[in-house]
Parts: structure tokens; C-alpha cells; sequence
């Protein structure tokens, strides 16, 4: 089955379930490094070409360290944590309107990445894994995030990219419609439970039907992004 088939098909219309609602309710209960459980579905586009521009007044910066107090007001993550994705070579953009402060941000990833939150480990090559966007409340609906996605696309078509990754968990479902409007695609299911450092992934590939299951202990990988 094609990926523009499975878009289409009823069987893989983005569903919450009443399961997921209920196991993710109770994980909420415990500290993260206690138990954790999610659900979410692996996007995939090949539109690295938009034809609306941004507008004009909005400026688009590739960020380094010396914005870290501007990523961390925008998103709400810790310094420390932000110190460290960006030296794991992970590239954040910042977008701001004229010379006002930043007000939105995005990250991307290449290569091969373990993505934390779902446990899952994949290799996305030269393409571009987008995460993480956020835009402060009072500057919403003014262009900053369409401004970004049309950044990262560009950047990761520089790169020689092919595809944008994206990944929507299971309770959001108006990102995962924003998505399927601009051009993306489900390629794989994936349901990730950890209870203390034991951790279980099952992916389930909406191209082929075929299924994958992997049990490991830790999160811990040297050789990968760690998102």
C-alpha cells in the first residue's frame, strides 16, 4: 500500500483510544523515571519547496549558545538541558519578528537519533527530523511558525534531504490534521511503555503491515542524538 493510500484509508485516521487515554492517565500518576507510557505516529513529506514566502519583516537565525536564554524563555526547558542538545549537534532555529527579541523556536535533527520519549532509535540519514516548536502566546498567528518550517526545510534541502520527519503523540490530534494539510504522511505506529529502566517499543509500519517489538535496559546511546 502506497504512503498516499494509507493517508487516505479510515483504518489509520489518528485516533486517541480509550486504552492510550487510560494507561497514559495512570503513568501521569508517577514520576517519569518511574513509569511511563505513549503513543504516537511517525510522519513523513516531501514537500522541502513552499510556494507561499514568509513574510517579509520576519527574521529566521540558526541558534547557538549565546541564545540560550532566548530558547529557554520561549520553550520553558532548562538551560542545562538546552547546553546539551546543542552540543549534541542538534540545529535549532529562532524566528523573530524585525529586530523585537525571538518569539518562536523549532529544532531538527539528522543522522541517527534516540528519541527519548518513545524509546524509539531510527536512523533518519540526511533527512530532517523536525521537534519541538513552540511560539511565545502574544506573538501566535502572525507567520513565525510557518516562517520556521519553511527554514528547515530549505536548511535540510541544503543538506540533501529528501524527506521531513515529524512525530505526533497521541492526544494532539490538531497538530497531527496541521500536518496532514501541509503535505505530510503516516509511515508507522509506535506504543512505548517504561517501568523504571526497563523499556518496551512496538512500531508497527503502515506501509507494509509488518510489526516490531524491541526490549531494552537504559536510555543510554553513545552512538546517537539523544532527543
Amino acid at each position: 500500500m502506497s504512503v498516499t493510500k494509507i493517508a487516505q484509508d479510515k483504518k489509520h485516521e489518528f485516533k486517541t483510544g480509550k486504552l492510550s487515554i487510560i494507561l497514559n492517565g495512570f503513568a501521569r500518576r508517577f514520576p517519569h523515571w518511574v513509569i511511563r507510557f505513549n503513543k504516537a505516529r511517525l510522519l513523513r513529506s516531501q514537500m522541502l519547496d513552499f510556494e507561499k514566502k514568509p513574510r517579509e519583516n520576519i527574521r529566521v537565525t540558526i541558534a547557538n549558545k549565546s541564545h540560550i536564554d532566548d530558547i529557554s524563555r520561549i520553550s520553558g526547558m532548562s538551560e542545562k538541558r538546552l547546553e546539551k542538545l546543542l552540543d549534541s549537534g542538534l540545529t535549532c532555529f529562532l524566528a523573530s519578528i524585525d529586530n523585537n527579541p525571538p518569539a518562536s523556536v523549532a529544532w531538527n535533527a539528522f543522522g541517527k537519533c534516540f528519541i527519548r520519549g518513545m524509546g524509539l532509535e531510527y536512523d533518519f540519514g540526511k533527512n530532517a527530523y523536525g521537534f519541538w516548536s513552540a511560539t511565545s502566546p502574544e506573538s501566535r498567528g502572525l507567520g513565525l511558525h510557518y516562517a520556521l518550517m519553511v527554514a528547515k526545510a530549505t536548511y535540510a534541502k541544503e543538506r540533501g534531504a529528501s524527506y521531513l520527519y515529524s512525530m505526533i503523540e497521541f492526544d494532539n490530534e490538531l497538530s497531527y490534521n496541521i500536518r496532514m494539510r501541509t503535505g505530510y504522511e503516516p509511515i508507522a505506529d509506535i506504543y512505548y511503555f517504561k517501568i523504571f529502566c526497563m523499556n518496551f517499543m512496538w512500531m508497527k509500519d503502515l506501509q507494509t503491515g509488518r510489526s516490531s517489538f524491541k526490549g531494552f535496559y537504559g536510555q543510554v546511546r553513545k552512538d546517537c542524538k539523544l532527543i
